[in-house]
């Protein structure tokens, strides 16, 4: 008889009821509910009761409150830690003097008793401060929104001013369309907006074919100039060799 490999897994199987709980039947309602939560557990062996106050007193407990319910929770741990300074400076002296003292059980009773209030005095203060942790993360993470919030703002700015500085560089050129008789918010028709942009590309063209004509005419006044120039050049250095030429040839003569 052949025998099958048992598999193993790291972690256990689901039960066999959890294959009912499939989305047909959860649409269709035909799976059990789930078991009701229970509202007393116990962890390591303490009972606790959901319908009960989260931190029980120390009379429900059966236990002796030491310090004041109406009092400051610091004072009232200071009193409880001098206290138990007190006690156990006490069951040294007794430890000292006759460790098989009886005074030696009562001592150790009286510091468990103090450290218990202490203990639950600190559980008390936990709500305390878990709201004021909670209230620093939310003020930081307020903080944190606003920054970013604020760096948003500064960059949306920056966009809008490049954005407006490339608008004014760059002149809109609109085409002829049928909503041209549209006014816009400010009365002004798309017809008037049209021509007044008509009328400024028309000014800066013949602006520039001035300055266009302006300089080509510099450039033949120069040219003309640069000629005369040359000319009046020309005509000196003839004049100068013609006046020469008559002593050239008395010297000749002469020698």
């Amino acid at each position: 008889m052949t025998t099958h490999p048992v598999g193993v897994s790291s972690f256990p199987q689901p039960p066999e009821y959890a294959r009912q709980y499939t989305d047909a039947n959860v649409a269709k309602k035909n799976v059990l509910p789930p078991p009701i939560i229970p509202s007393e557990f116990t962890v390591f062996g303490e009972e606790y009761n959901f319908e009960e106050e989260m931190i029980r007193s120390l009379q429900s407990q059966k236990m002796q409150q030491l310090f004041s319910s109406n009092g400051d929770w610091r004072s009232e741990l200071k009193k409880l830690n001098r206290s138990t300074v007190a006690a156990f400076l006490d069951l040294l002296d007794i430890l000292i003097r006759c460790p098989n003292h009886p005074e030696r059980l009562e001592k150790i009773s009286n510091l468990r008793l103090l450290f218990i209030n202490m203990h639950h005095l600190i559980n008390e203060y936990r709500p305390v401060q878990a709201r004021d942790a909670l209230q620093s993360m939310m003020k930081l993470l307020i903080k944190t929104i606003e920054e970013v919030t604020s760096r948003f703002r500064t960059y949306l700015a920056m966009g809008h001013e490049a954005l407006n500085q490339v608008i004014d560089e760059v002149p809109p050129i609109l085409s002829a369309s049928p909503m041209l008789n549209v006014e816009d918010v400010s009365g002004e028709s798309l017809e008037e907006r049209v021509g007044a942009i008509e009328d400024t590309i028309s000014k800066r063209r013949s602006s520039y074919d001035e300055a266009r004509k302006t300089i080509v005419s510099r450039r033949e006044a120069w040219r003309r100039d640069v000629i005369l120039c040359e000319l009046l050049d020309n005509m000196g250095d003839t004049d100068t060799e013609k006046r020469l030429s008559p002593s050239t040839s008395r010297l000749q003569m002469e020698y």
